[in-house]
């Protein structure tokens, strides 16, 4: 009974370890896809947005052993591919759109004995950027048409104003059309999905409600007194609500090329009645609301391992 109990004692002990070792696993594993989302977040592809990510990840707050204990040791890196190679320092900080994240604690193990005692536990995550191919919401009812099919940009200047040409994503059975732009403009209701090589359909558009709701989108943004997006993005104050989603379509073929982002203007739709609505390019786009990293077009920000 004597040999037994010993027996049975040390493999509940042993257990108790495992599991011990299994929770903390967790917790760091955790920390680390929390973090490395975070991170992620920061990408605008700028020197400056690669530091924000890094301090966004040294900063987060979980921590292990039942949140009593600082993570000991965290490594970043950066890469353009989920595939890498990720580098502590990448020199082409425009096309950077993954972080990846390795930390590490020491647990001290109860009822092992010798150098055992001291297991070091590892977790690792990337996070990334990833393209939208389709939207079924989110997206403006405009469509501006591309200066050059071929150009990285679709011709776009960063910091210049394009026309907004109305397109018809729908509209709900039984509801009002210009509810349903309201909506659109506002909210990024569709009523059907669009994807690049659609063909998108001309919408009439009704210049009173575009510029009204224009300009209540621009009351529910934090910083609605920003001039250019430069200034918005330095200024730091804005949720993202001046920042917009639309298709960029072939000027002839009309097929969808692309999506990118554009910064709402104050008075977008101008003042005079039937005035053509504008916006600000401002290149690759991240849902929600803000510049992302990489080439034109839109992202959103999720876990690649």
């Amino acid at each position: 009974m004597g040999v037994a109990l010993l027996a049975l004692v040390g493999t509940l002990g042993l257990c108790l370890d495992l599991a011990r070792l299994y929770v903390v696993k967790n917790e760091l594993q955790a920390y680390a896809d929390a973090a490395a989302l975070a991170g992620a977040h920061e990408l605008d592809g700028t020197p400056a947005g690669l530091a924000h990510a890094a301090d966004r990840i040294i900063s987060y707050p979980n921590r292990w052993n039942f949140q009593t204990a600082d993570v000991e040791e965290i490594a970043i890196t950066f890469s353009s591919t989920a595939e890498g190679p990720f580098l502590a320092d990448p020199r082409a900080a425009a096309q950077v759109r993954y972080v990846r994240l390795k930390t590490r604690a020491t647990m001290t193990a109860y009822f092992l004995v010798g150098a055992s005692r001291r297991q070091g536990v590892e977790a690792a995550a990337i996070s990334g950027q990833f393209p939208i191919r389709e939207f079924q919401q989110d997206l403006i009812p405009y469509s501006p048409a591309a200066i050059d099919p071929q150009a990285p940009d679709f011709g776009f200047a960063a910091g210049e104003r394009y026309p907004l040409r109305p397109i018809d994503l729908g509209e709900r059975p039984g509801g009002h059309a210009l509810n349903f732009l309201r909506e659109a403009i506002l909210n990024g209701v569709q009523a059907h999905p669009l994807a690049a090589g659609d063909k998108i359909v001309p919408g009439a558009g009704d210049w009173q409600t575009e510029a009204a709701a224009f300009d209540e989108r621009l009351g529910q943004d934090a910083d609605a007194d920003a001039q250019t997006y430069e200034q918005y993005e330095e200024e730091g104050r804005g949720n993202g609500r001046r920042v917009l989603v639309a298709a960029v379509h072939h000027p002839s073929a009309g097929t969808v090329l692309g999506f990118a982002g554009f910064f709402l203007p104050a008075e977008a739709c101008g003042q005079d009645p039937g005035a053509a609505c504008t916006a600000e390019y401002i290149g690759p786009v991240l849902l929600p609301g803000r510049k992302a990293a990489g080439p034109a077009g839109a992202y959103r920000v999720r876990l690649a391992e």
